[in-house]
């Protein structure tokens, strides 16, 4: 969407590559690359083919990343701002700065950019908290010294984050797929005849309020205004046999299915979209929801504020008035998204609001040029040199550092040929691997 705009401009997306060896962690099982042409030429397939983009007028750079299993998490293993292509060097995003700075040592982003803006939408202290609060507060020092040493501009989904250094704001600067849209609109015009009744979507993690749905289907509450109604989860993770276990043992109203696209058509019918998690940021599924046309019974909750405005959101505080909230929901015909609903939802307004958010007023003075701010790069760049770094790394479950000889020797270069490009586009436009 920004390579859309007008003006000249170049735009690139920059994406981690991972060994064939940590793509069989998290890949699906027929799905992988032996190099990151291959990747980059999948990549451009759905662009063209489901992505609904507005411009492929964008490029792709690879940096050399590693998966840790016990984090859960992908990270670079060498210093990403070494691997850019050249005459990259005016705006940098950085998808959720804290997660890619931990590990990071190495040159410094505000110094080879000139703006850095963050964009922070993962509550890693709720995760974190799983784990006791010595890791809870490990993990709150992290990510605000990383925001401090690596950000101009810091823009948070929601204030459910934690406090965070500097420029920081609140604003919402994701969107949904235009076909979440479309569903939309089909719905307002052609409704289905009969309502499947209500449904929750998302990853099988405790985290996402699988415990919080549990215990208010099986509140008093909703066994005497709902009888017999049962709410459809979707979704796969390491916590679904835990989570459909409690929900037997306890009686809850819920049926499991596996892991779906919330566009996917069998999900057209559904009219009532919950979602119980205080966790989340700001949750995508959420948002395709209501694109979607469908009523959301949400939370009361900071995470939830975007949807405020929206007719077809509804909220509860309580195990009484979540029963409220979805009865009504399940009685009534959602309401037709109107033209601002429909734009507030778009990619096109969340480019806009990322674009108003970034901004910093002329003549102002740059956040990473002010003396605390220096002295965060300076702590980070210490904690990561080599016996303290590679000991963080092990006490955090990090992926390891590349080698430490980076700074006077060229970095590591995924490098392939037009060639082997095209060979693989070939291939995947062939139906291959796809």
């Amino acid at each position: 969407y920004l390579a859309a705009r007008e003006g000249e401009r170049r735009v690139t997306l920059v994406l981690p590559w991972l060994e064939p060896v940590d793509q069989a962690r998290i890949f699906p099982e027929d799905l992988r690359f032996d190099k990151p042409s291959e990747q980059e030429a999948y990549i451009w397939r759905w662009a063209r083919t489901k992505g609904s983009l507005p411009s492929l007028d964008f490029r792709i750079a690879w940096y050399p990343a590693g998966f840790s299993p016990i984090a859960g998490s992908i990270m670079p293993t060498t210093d990403i701002v070494r691997q850019l292509p050249p005459g990259n060097d005016d705006v940098c995003i950085l998808e959720e700065p804290e997660h890619l700075t931990w590990n990071h040592h190495g040159s410094r982003w505000t110094t080879h950019f000139r703006h850095v803006v963050g964009v922070v939408h993962t509550n890693y202290i709720a995760y974190a908290a799983q784990f006791g609060y010595s890791t809870m507060a490990a993990s709150w020092f992290m990510n605000a010294l990383c925001v401090a040493a690596y950000t101009d501009v810091t823009i948070k989904l929601s204030d459910t984050l934690q406090w965070l250094p500097g420029n920081v704001l609140v604003r919402n600067v994701h969107g949904v797929r235009p076909d979440f849209l479309a569903i939309g609109a089909r719905r307002g015009t052609s409704p289905p005849e009969e309502s499947r009744g209500a449904y929750f979507l998302g990853k099988a993690l405790w985290a996402k309020g699988y415990g919080e749905l549990i215990d208010l289907v099986t509140s008093k509450a909703f066994a005497s205004a709902l009888p017999g109604e049962r709410i459809a989860c979707y979704g796969s993770g390491p916590d679904l046999d835990a989570i459909s276990a409690k929900a037997e043992a306890t009686g809850a109203s819920l049926d499991f299915y596996g892991a779906i696209d919330h566009a996917h058509d069998s999900m057209f019918d559904f009219q009532v979209f919950v979602n119980p998690s205080t966790s989340e940021v700001l949750c995508t599924a959420t948002a395709e929801a209501l694109a979607m046309g469908k009523v959301a019974v949400i939370a009361e909750h900071p995470s939830n504020q975007f949807f405020k405005s929206f007719r077809n959101a509804r909220f509860f505080s309580t195990a009484e008035e979540f029963v409220q909230e979805l009865k009504a929901a399940l009685e009534a015909e959602p309401e037709p998204l109107d033209p601002v609903e429909r734009y507030t939802l778009s990619w096109e307004a969340a480019t806009e609001r990322i674009i108003d958010a970034s901004a910093m007023a002329d003549g102002s003075t740059r956040q990473g040029d002010k003396a605390p701010f220096s002295f965060a790069y300076a702590f980070h760049f210490v904690m990561g040199l080599p016996v303290w770094g590679d000991t963080l790394r092990a006490y955090s479950n990090a992926v390891e550092w590349g080698p430490y000889d980076g700074y006077n020797t060229p970095p590591r270069v995924l490098g392939y040929s037009p060639d082997d490009r095209r060979e693989a586009e070939r291939e995947f436009d062939e139906g291959e691997g796809i």
